[in-house]
């Protein structure tokens, strides 16, 4: 399963399979929400957060995959993550579906790049809440998906992170 991001601890849910006397697993839907308390939005605030999970059992791969020919038969979710937002007492509206990220990619991809299980972070625009009150939430919506862990919630000023990534062979030196 994922690997806490930040600290020793983070939110995980666990997709919901029991199995019977068979050995066969019996999937249950799930919708679980992980729902914050309520924050009001300052300018050129986001939602940051880590998010654990595999992309590609985001995906049917149960009864959606030919495996000898590593293609989808049919490309459906099987489980996802879903950001939400809502003004206090308003309805929730959806920032993000982790879905929609890979759901254009090809099998090969998805199995050589993205089976195994990751902490990706994530920087989303509060802009329409600035100044109001605000509860976010994160959704596991589906059946027969992966453990999936969230991680290093705050709602604040994202922090610049360096990152330089030269080509083979340069080499590039400065004087402070």
């Amino acid at each position: 399963g994922p690997q806490p991001a930040d600290g020793n601890y983070m939110a995980t849910c666990n997709a919901a399979i029991q199995y019977n006397d068979s050995g066969n697993p019996i999937t249950y839907p799930q919708d679980e929400w992980l729902i914050s308390p309520e924050v009001t939005v300052k300018d050129n605030e986001k939602l940051i957060f880590t998010a654990g999970y595999s992309p590609l059992f985001l995906f049917n791969t149960t009864s959606g995959v030919d495996w000898s020919n590593m293609k989808f038969l049919k490309r459906e979710v099987s489980a996802t993550i879903k950001v939400m937002v809502r003004e206090v007492g308003g309805e929730w509206k959806q920032l993000l579906d982790m879905y929609d990220l890979y759901k254009d990619m090809d099998f090969v991809t998805l199995f050589n790049d993205y089976s195994d299980v990751a902490n990706y972070s994530y920087s989303l625009s509060l802009a329409d809440y600035v100044g109001k009150k605000v509860q976010v939430a994160f959704r596991y919506v589906g059946a027969d998906g992966n453990v999936v862990g969230i991680d290093a919630v705050k709602i604040g000023i994202p922090q610049p992170q360096a990152a330089y990534l030269r080509p083979q062979g340069a080499f590039f030196f400065g004087f402070s």
